[in-house]
């Protein structure tokens, strides 16, 4: 993507599934820090409660 990288923000939600999406996802953040935003959600398999956090 040849886009300026203090100008977007790409948002994952985590809907607390079973796989290793969550250890995935604090790899991520710590490689590209404030450009990843991550939402856990506590709630698992919650779809719809993902979209109205975001």
């Amino acid at each position: 993507m040849n886009y300026p990288t203090d100008q977007y923000e790409i948002i994952v939600v985590n809907d607390g599934s079973t796989d290793k999406t969550g250890i995935i996802l604090e790899t991520l953040q710590a490689k590209y820090g404030q450009r990843l935003r991550t939402v856990r959600l506590l709630i698992i398999g919650a779809r719809q409660p993902a979209l109205i956090v975001l």
